[in-house]
């Protein structure tokens, strides 16, 4: 059996405990950690939908392929006795060696879980099993283990994904904002029946934060993105000049989408100590605030370090790419949300071609609204390559006549 007690080396990303609760002051708010892969740590996971609302504080431990070893090994470093109310755990569609090892291994996971926390909510491996399988061994071994989990005793509650619509996933095994957005629902549901008084938390880590001024953002003036562009600069410097680019500036709060915006785009407000304030998703009720350039310079600097620039290097995995291919897809992720499966799978096989290709076939989403803008990434990806836009498209023609 698995040793629990084994370190893991897995990113961590850590979203700041909400200073204010919601709704009604009777509200508990408990602290929650939660734990999945990349799912579950992408800016519109059910995870991060719950600690935005400011339902719950909490952290999110996030790995790229989190099967069931690694699993064991996360929650048994970060689950510290009197840390949390609630874990939370998504198990992943990862088969460790055969179902039954999985299966337990996981029963383990959860035993450990129950230890060090009062409530632990399971959510079934994602995958939509009414699409067309042909027979998939491993769409039925994925099947047996949402069962399983579906049926264990130890969890307190468990979310069954496998009920869900076809429209809440995208290609089949992962969620869109919509099945990320049922999944919170039902977990706040399940939630409000909790009776037990909350763990008070001191001392809480605050993000130190670094100096930033606003002269450490080089906007390119020029509307062709890679003019001016410095490639051997660092993955972190490129990514800032490319966001402070395209997401302009707004020192006051605008509605995008599904939420309040200021800055470079952000849902959040970084403090010249290091405080997080969350703008909110409530659209009736416009925050009163208004920011300067500094403070939009140290909250992206701090979304890049923390957030985006670790989880586009999740999804990618261990290839290697010029790092300004890498800040072009960090680009695309800050828009998104996270990189769609497309680019990223373009990005996990290393082919420049096919990376620019894939950022450029997105141009049409969302009625075109981001057309230029996903073409200027595909041009910067070859650029920082070291190819020119002509010769990409001399080899796209090459490639499409044999």
């Amino acid at each position: 059996m698995i040793r629990l007690k084994q370190i893991l080396e897995s990113k961590i990303t850590e979203t700041p405990l909400a200073d204010i609760l919601s709704g009604d002051g009777d509200t508990k708010q408990y602290n929650v950690l939660f734990i999945g892969d990349i799912q579950t740590s992408d800016n519109n996971s059910y995870a991060n939908n719950l600690l935005e609302e400011q339902y719950v504080t909490g952290d999110i431990v996030a790995k790229s392929d989190l099967d069931a070893i690694a699993l064991a090994k996360a929650i048994s470093q970060l689950a510290k006795p009197d840390t949390y109310d609630i874990i939370s755990i998504m198990v992943t569609n990862s088969i460790t060696k055969t179902v039954n090892r999985t299966t337990r291994i996981l029963e383990e996971i959860f035993k450990f879980a129950k230890r060090r926390s009062n409530k632990l909510i399971v959510i079934t491996n994602p995958i939509d099993f009414t699409i067309e399988t042909d027979e998939d061994p491993q769409v039925k071994d994925l099947q047996e283990l949402s069962e399983w989990i579906s049926s264990q005793n130890i969890a307190d509650d468990v979310i069954d994904i496998s009920n869900f619509r076809s429209s809440n996933f995208t290609d089949g095994v992962e969620l869109n904002s919509d099945g990320h957005r049922e999944i919170s629902e039902q977990w706040k549901d399940i939630v409000r029946e909790y009776n037990f008084e909350p763990i008070i938390t001191v001392n809480q880590p605050k993000i130190k934060p670094k100096k930033v001024t606003y002269s450490d953002i080089v906007y390119v003036d020029s509307s062709d993105i890679v003019s001016g562009a410095n490639f051997s600069d660092s993955l972190e410097n490129q990514a800032t000049r490319l966001l402070a680019r395209f997401e302009g500036f707004s020192s006051t709060p605008g509605w995008d989408v599904n939420a309040w915006r200021i800055g470079h785009g952000s849902s959040t407000i970084t403090t010249a100590t290091g405080d997080v304030v969350r703008l909110g998703n409530n659209r009736t009720i416009r925050p009163d605030i208004v920011i300067t350039k500094e403070d939009a310079a140290r909250d992206l600097k701090r979304r890049l370090e923390t957030e985006f620039i670790p989880q586009t290097l999740r999804s990618i995995g261990s290839v290697d790419l010029p790092n300004g291919v890498i800040a072009a897809l960090v680009s695309v992720a800050y828009n998104y949300g996270s990189l769609p499966s497309s680019i990223k799978t373009a990005a996990q096989e290393g082919d420049i071609q096919a990376i620019a290709d894939a950022i450029r076939a997105r141009e049409t989403d969302n009625s075109g609204i981001n057309k230029k803008r996903r073409n200027k990434e595909a041009n910067y990806v070859l650029a920082a390559a070291g190819e020119t836009v002509s010769e990409s498209i001399r080899k796209t023609k090459l490639k499409n006549k044999r």
